[in-house]
């Protein structure tokens, strides 16, 4: 399927190195893009214009991550951690660093 890219090359490549971050199967679909195609903009690692730091980038894809599985195991921290192959202390000092909602 061939879509033409609204964004610069720097912005569909923000889309495809966040997709198979977040991706969670063995190969990366359509699906794990979604919304993104039609906004580049959403996903654009830069704040005012200037790129944010590599740190930066890593901890919203962190925050993003840890609250999808959060979400996904209805709160369970210790399904959570399992699920992200990292220790119960691990995530809750991650919850507490970003100030994640547990439900």
């Amino acid at each position: 399927m061939w879509r033409e890219w609204p964004g610069n090359v720097r912005e569909l490549e923000n889309v495809i190195t966040r997709a198979l971050v977040m991706s969670r199967g063995p190969a990366l679909t359509l699906a794990d893009i979604g919304a993104d195609l039609d906004s580049p903009t959403q996903v654009t690692m830069s704040r005012g214009g200037e790129p944010l730091s590599l740190s930066e980038v890593r901890s919203s894809i962190e925050r993003e991550h840890v609250q999808r599985v959060l979400e996904e195991t209805g709160g369970n921290k210790s399904e959570a951690a399992r699920v992200l192959q990292i220790s119960r202390p691990t995530l809750n000092r991650i919850i507490q660093d970003h100030r994640l909602a547990v439900s």
